[in-house]
């Protein structure tokens, strides 16, 4: 009994955090890869031109390129830049084309 009732419980969470994953990345918006600049890390800028100072591009273990074509959905954090080359945000997936 206690071996199903575990079984169940690990299926619930396994299924929550899928849908939790499947909600975050929708909405790719594409770009490319800035160069870095002034010590200021890789930046992306989107199709739309809209350029983005991502926080968190180390959490992704891919070696960029400048100019290469990626695919991104991400979230606006609170802070600062002194790079101001763009919204600071998160990205929340990422995809190299």
């Amino acid at each position: 009994m206690k071996k199903v009732l575990l079984v169940m419980i690990s299926i619930m969470i396994l299924t929550c955090y899928s849908c939790r994953e499947d909600e975050l990345c929708s909405g790719f918006q594409d770009g490319k890869i800035l160069p870095n600049l002034y010590g200021c890390g890789l930046n992306i800028e989107l199709d739309n031109g809209m350029r983005l100072e991502p926080t968190n591009l180390s959490d992704f273990d891919m070696d960029f390129q400048v100019g290469q074509r990626v695919s991104v959905v991400y979230h606006e954090i609170s802070g600062g830049s002194y790079c101001m080359n763009g919204k600071i945000v998160e990205i929340d997936c990422l995809n190299h084309n």
